[in-house]
């Protein structure tokens, strides 16, 4: 099943990719570093002025664990768009394909393929990781189109229909890369056009981590396997529904027929 493909994956490339250096112990519990606290271990603490310190070992595996579930979902959404698509989806192999060479993905081609970062973009415009986003509390008294919001209330932004509005996107339910190919719009959160991680302080920390995972599990199995619908399915059947949920799934579950690559 391509959930399950997806995240094996995701496992695959975590320990394929990964970079082991060989760090003299003494150094590494002296470093005072996000990753280092995580590594060796380190808990909660006082500061000089005597505040509690949030465990290094917590912001880590916040980290770690909520881009678990939103960064696997985010690319079997991005498959489920593109097998729907499949003209954007043979583009998007095409590229990868021709970047990456008899090598295979590297993260160094990352920056090369616009195409597939384009599509990544779409996809989670379309169907943002988590759609209702952490809440934001006005600073001041606001009046915002006729409504009033009081200082100190909760304000809770959707971006699934931000994403979805036909006044700011051009074909706004269609998966069409050419959206973002040759457009600044980022995932930082400065064009509140496109706010899937969502902005400001409330911003997610790790969107770095998340897109640039995402996007290289989906360069694999772009390189590595021809996609299809199961036997029975078609593009005109075809739907993507989703569940409800803090972070929606696809609702069934997606599951494609991968065909290898041959050498």
């Amino acid at each position: 099943m391509a959930a399950r493909i997806v995240g094996i994956a995701l496992l695959v490339i975590l320990v394929v990719g990964a970079e082991f250096v060989a760090v003299p112990e003494a150094r590494l519990i002296r470093r005072d570093d996000s990753a280092s606290g995580v590594v060796t271990g380190g808990g909660d603490g006082e500061s000089a002025a005597g505040a509690r310190r949030p465990s290094k070992w917590n912001r880590g595996g916040v980290i770690s664990v909520a881009g678990i579930d939103t960064t696997s979902k985010a690319i079997e959404w991005a498959m489920a768009e593109l097998i729907k698509n499949p003209r954007e989806m043979v583009k998007v192999q095409t590229e990868v394909r021709q970047v990456a060479g008899a090598q295979g993905v590297l993260k160094e081609h990352l920056g090369t393929m616009s195409r597939l970062h384009a599509a990544m973009k779409e996809a989670m415009r379309l169907h943002p990781p988590v759609p209702l986003l952490l809440p934001h509390e006005a600073i001041q008294d606001t009046k915002l189109h006729g409504y009033d919001i009081p200082v100190k209330t909760w304000v809770m932004i959707n971006a699934w229909p931000i994403g979805r509005d036909n006044e700011t996107w051009e074909n706004a339910e269609e998966l069409l890369p050419e959206k973002f190919m040759h457009s600044p719009i980022d995932y930082n959160g400065k064009d509140f056009r496109f706010i899937p991680f969502s902005a400001g302080r409330r911003g997610c920390p790790g969107i770095v981590f998340a897109t640039r995972l995402a996007e290289l599990a989906l360069a694999n199995l772009m390189y590595h396997f021809d996609w299809e619908l199961t036997e029975g399915q078609d593009l005109e059947s075809f739907q993507v529904v989703e569940s409800t949920g803090l972070t929606p799934a696809l609702n069934p579950a997606l599951i494609l027929v991968a065909k290898p690559l041959e050498a």
